[in-house]
């Protein structure tokens, strides 16, 4: 049996392998998400009603080439996103990914760019 031509490391979900491989038609919604370096936030100790708390001072980007990198990347990703997709995606910028909708041709695509680091189901939670 030959390998996929995708890496499968980057899916979380068997619904997506199958529409990946082909097994299933159609589309899914999805949130594709940025190989970018993870964000450390700052903190600081500040009093705050008559108590000391810690409180956020600043994000920091991870290694990698700061956030002038990490943006220059997700233009080139959205770029890539809004000429491989039939429908525009969604950015989801505080989480650094796209919400979008793929057929099993498009995820292939997404999945093999090295733009992106995971494809996760996007579910509607009520």
């Amino acid at each position: 049996m030959s390998e996929p031509a995708y890496p499968k490391a980057k899916l979380e979900s068997e619904e997506l392998r199958r529409l990946a491989d082909g097994d299933q038609a159609g589309t899914m919604r999805v949130i594709v998400e940025l190989a970018l370096p993870p964000q450390r936030v700052e903190f600081e100790q500040k009093p705050r009603r008559g108590r000391e708390a810690m409180v956020p001072r600043r994000i920091v980007d991870g290694e990698g080439g700061g956030p002038a990198e990490a943006a220059r990347k997700a233009a080139l990703a959205e770029e890539f996103l809004r000429e491989t997709l039939a429908t525009a995606p969604v950015p989801l910028k505080a989480a650094r990914a796209f919400a979008a909708e793929v057929s099993g041709a498009e995820l292939r695509a997404i999945l093999r760019s090295p733009l992106f680091k995971a494809v996760r189901v996007n579910r509607v939670l009520r």
